[in-house]
């Protein structure tokens, strides 16, 4: 039996990478894009549902301390994340789901869930990159050196997908995609979801960065860390630990946050 499948796909900036998926929708009937949550504010033109679902930072990190994504981050103070029931409602209905995702967002969906096929959209080298780049006329010398550091930094991930299209040409890269996705299709392989997925471009796990970027609320850390537990575990947590939890967290939680989020990111506090 054939299940419908999740396909992940990342490249770094420049690449060709929208033109690709756009084409690669258009001609796969049962296939549809990924829409991502996020806190970022929303644009003229832009529409709750289509482009993003829009919400805001305590109703995102609410979403995230109960474990509802499948994978987020934090990036340049907004939030973006990839809901659950949203990628569960497309596979219902029997159809293929397309996440775009940078490489950490990927990386979680590779450790939280099975049956995820990876894909990664790569120049031919980082010297055309940097001319595609310089033709677009709108970035700086120093602009142009970090997308270019950037992409050195996502390609050093390549080994972790699946599969990578090397884009010499749109048409090319768009029927080695088709070959994939006909490919994979006719696997008898399920998506599922075993993981605790969050983290933020720091390394922050859901429950530190919600206590770090927004005030720590006590009983929703304490909460939220409880869930993690459960997750982590696989088991029951008794009333006993929870209890023993309660003791520790109210009397030492600022200080245990702090703690981990130096040990995450090797900053100080």
């Amino acid at each position: 039996m054939a299940y419908p499948r999740v396909f992940v796909v990342s490249g770094p900036s420049g690449v060709g990478k929208t033109t690709i998926i756009k084409e690669v929708v258009r001609r796969t009937p049962g296939m549809r894009i990924s829409v991502s949550m996020t806190t970022r504010p929303r644009r003229p033109g832009e529409i709750h549902g289509r482009d993003y679902f829009f919400v805001s930072r305590e109703e995102f990190q609410q979403r995230a301390a109960n474990l509802e994504f499948l994978e987020w981050a934090l990036i340049y103070d907004n939030f973006y994340g990839t809901h659950r029931d949203h990628i569960v409602q497309i596979l219902s209905v029997n159809t293929h789901a397309l996440l775009d995702l940078d490489t950490q967002g990927a990386i979680q969906i590779k450790e939280n869930c099975q049956g995820a096929v990876f894909v990664f959209v790569k120049p031919p080298d980082l010297d055309e990159l940097g001319t595609r780049l310089r033709g677009r006329g709108t970035e700086t010398p120093a602009n142009l050196q970090k997308r270019l550091a950037r992409a050195a930094h996502e390609m050093s991930f390549e080994n972790q997908y699946d599969y990578a299209i090397v884009n010499q040409s749109v048409d090319q890269a768009v029927d080695e995609f088709l070959s994939i996705i006909s490919k994979e299709q006719q696997r008898p392989v399920k998506f599922s979801i075993s993981g605790t997925p969050g983290t933020t471009a720091g390394g922050e796990s859901a429950v530190v960065a919600a206590a770090l970027h927004q005030g720590i609320d006590r009983e929703q850390i304490l909460a939220a860390l409880e869930q993690e537990v459960r997750a982590t575990l696989g088991i029951e947590v008794t009333d006993w630990l929870r209890e023993r939890m309660e003791h520790v967290l109210r009397r030492d939680l600022e200080s245990i946050v702090r703690e981990t989020y130096r040990e995450f990111t090797g900053r100080g506090a």
